[in-house]
């Protein structure tokens, strides 16, 4: 004699208690995956806000009218060196900065910039100083470092992974750029009082006039200090930031950056 009975006619058949425990069984299930849904989401989104939002962690940086306040030579630990073995006061190193010494401005910089710290900022991280003039270069990542997937929902109401469309893959990645040259800038200007300073990002891409990739410069931005000093750093939006200054970068929504001629030229031989 053969029997095949189907879990629906045995819920039918159950007692109300049974049916009462199948239903919490049911819900807790559910609750379990939606619990997992959210989380699985949770982390997508929240990398995605880290990538993009560097430049939302601002730095003290130096109180150098704090700093002068003091009476000359009270507080001698300034990380500025000098020339030869002299140790600087911070009115020496205010001076000195004032005058455009491009060697205790490029001190300064060393001794207490925090950027190289951030491995998710960028490969690697190079200083000038030119007459004064300062200029960061950043070696971003690839853009893989934006995941290739996505969530999303099917009809049933189950989460699945997808591919991330290509418009939107780099429309992230633009916002990874431009959050780095903002942090950088945002860094820089707390640590020493220049009216202006450039920052040029360099990424893999197609080279000018050549169908070959390669790093290459990709953006290039010069931020002058009043109009930056204007931005709230925690609500600037990365790309509509950077329009507010003086840059250059060739996008395309699908294939990305393309290289430029920065606006600053990068020193021959520089380390980043």
């Amino acid at each position: 004699m053969a029997h095949n009975d189907t879990l629906g006619s045995f819920g039918r058949g159950a007692s109300p208690s049974m049916r009462e425990a199948m239903r919490m069984e049911k819900d807790d299930r559910k609750k379990a995956m939606e619990r997992s849904n959210a989380k699985d989401i949770d982390e997508l989104e929240s990398y995605i806000r880290h990538i993009t939002t560097f430049h939302h962690e601002t730095i003290d940086g130096i109180d150098w009218e704090g700093l002068l306040r003091r009476s000359p030579g009270v507080n001698r630990k300034t990380s500025a060196a000098g020339h030869g073995a002299h140790v600087m006061d911070e009115h020496e190193a205010w001076a000195a900065i004032q005058a455009g010494d491009d060697t205790v401005i490029m001190s300064i910089i060393k001794s207490r910039q925090t950027l190289s710290h951030h491995h998710k900022l960028a490969k690697g991280l190079g200083f000038s100083v030119q007459e004064g003039f300062v200029h960061a270069v950043a070696n971003l990542h690839s853009p893989e470092i934006v995941p290739e997937f996505q969530f999303k929902f099917t009809p049933s109401g189950r989460l699945t992974e997808m591919k991330m469309p290509k418009e939107r893959h780099m429309a992230i990645y633009r916002a990874y750029a431009g959050s780095v040259a903002l942090k950088i800038a945002s860094d820089l200007f707390k640590l020493v009082p220049r009216d202006k300073i450039a920052v040029s990002c360099v990424s893999r891409c197609i080279l000018p006039g050549m169908d070959q990739t390669d790093d290459w410069p990709v953006l290039s931005v010069v931020f002058g200090k009043n109009k930056f000093d204007l931005l709230d750093m925690t609500r600037t939006d990365p790309v509509a930031g950077l329009s507010l200054f003086e840059r250059r970068e060739r996008w395309h929504p699908i294939n990305g950056f393309s290289g430029i001629a920065p606006l600053v030229d990068i020193p021959a031989g520089m380390a980043i």
